[in-house]
């Protein structure tokens, strides 16, 4: 019908942008309009025939109620698409997490909303579940959290820990991308083969892929550091305590390495 073809070539054209609004306003004008024109032709069909208006009018009004009840959860999720087209909490490409499941928006349409998961598998859920339900959305981050420990050999000495965490507070701020409101800086923990230290600050990305280009660009630097202040990167050691029953019970002590 020409509705059909009018709603076909505004949602292609809906599709071409990232937001979700321009296709459920076009989904909802072309379902209004074929009601619309459904109703006008039932009236027009009642006029040819002689029937009166009024019990056409009351006939539609009566079976109205009756298939709004029997399809309360589908007009439930037209109300929802209306919830969602006004809030705009995604918008197509963003990554969103709810209850526990994280995909990538593909479509929003009128009744129900098609995300990508991470296993390329297709998810589509009803739009009233997603205004019902809490929705983060990991595609609007203004940026990204950097976390690292570095783990350094326990014959450290004070005099090099403590250089070693200025410089790498100076490495993280020369980063393009590093937040300069941000970077601590410091001696985290005592781990069981290691003394930790903690870095953590956020760059300003919003993309994934720059995220991990920035975060490498970052420990590479910090590895060159570490050689540049001769700082030794610890790893999982092991002390055996041995007796010798020929020594009179003396003891010895031996190291032994494992790799993380």
């Amino acid at each position: 019908t020409a509705i059909d073809l009018a709603e076909g070539y505004f949602q292609r054209r809906a599709r071409r942008t990232s937001g979700f609004v321009d296709e459920i306003a076009v989904s909802l004008i072309s379902g209004v309009l074929k009601i619309g024109t459904v109703a006008a032709g039932i009236i027009a069909i009642a006029d040819i025939t002689g029937i009166p208006y009024e019990g056409v009018i009351a006939g539609l009004g009566v079976g109205g109620i009756a298939l709004a009840f029997a399809a309360r959860d589908t007009v439930s999720n037209l109300i929802g698409g209306a919830i969602l087209m006004s809030d705009r909490p995604f918008h197509r490409g963003d990554l969103i997490e709810t209850e526990s499941r994280m995909a990538t928006v593909e479509h929003v349409g009128l009744r129900s909303t098609r995300m990508r998961t991470f296993d390329d598998s297709l998810l589509v859920i009803p739009n009233s579940q997603l205004t019902d339900k809490s929705i983060v959305n990991w595609g609007q981050r203004r940026k990204r959290k950097i976390r690292l420990e570095i783990s350094l050999h326990y014959d450290t000495s004070r005099h090099r820990l403590d250089a070693f965490k200025a410089r790498l507070r100076k490495v993280y701020l020369d980063q393009p991308a590093a937040d300069d409101t941000t970077g601590y800086v410091g001696l985290r923990s005592f781990g069981e083969s290691a003394l930790n230290v903690e870095l953590w600050g956020y760059f300003n990305l919003a993309e994934f892929d720059d995220y991990v280009a920035a975060r490498h660009q970052l420990i590479g630097d910090i590895v060159d550091l570490a050689r540049e202040l001769n700082v030794v990167f610890a790893y999982p050691t092991r002390t055996i305590r041995l007796l010798s029953e020929e020594n009179d019970g003396k003891e010895y002590e031996q190291s032994a390495s494992q790799s993380a």
